[in-house]
């Protein structure tokens, strides 16, 4: 075999050896993440908006008073109307974790988030 069969037949195995890789990362199930936009704070109420799938949007509901959050989930392929999802004590996940990690900071005291600035 000469130098020009060598080459051809080196190149031709490391071409199915990278196609093999493209496929088998391509066919690993991709991990769920879900992204949130910017919030929006109107007196004892925050809401935020984020995508969990291409086609599930979600909006999080957090009364800063009780310090619960609900999440709500709209399909954008049925077109149906928003649905809860979740629900989270807050103040129970703060004491959590707390308890896993005392070097966690604690709450300010005073008011709640959302009060005392300016408004009645």
């Amino acid at each position: 075999m000469d130098n020009k069969n060598l080459t051809i037949a080196v190149l031709g195995i490391t071409a199915v050896i990278l196609l093999v890789g493209v496929i088998i990362v391509n066919s690993q199930p991709q991990p769920a993440l879900a992204s949130a936009g910017p919030g929006i704070e109107s007196g004892d109420y925050i809401l935020a908006t984020g995508q969990f799938l291409p086609d599930e949007h979600l909006l999080y509901v957090i009364d800063a008073v009780s310090q619960r959050m609900i999440v709500y989930r709209f399909d954008i392929r049925t077109r149906q109307s928003f649905s809860p999802t979740d629900g989270v004590d807050l103040a129970l996940l703060r004491e959590q974790a707390a308890q896993a990690d005392p070097q966690q900071p604690q709450p300010r005291s005073g008011r709640s988030r959302g009060r005392g600035r300016g408004r009645p």
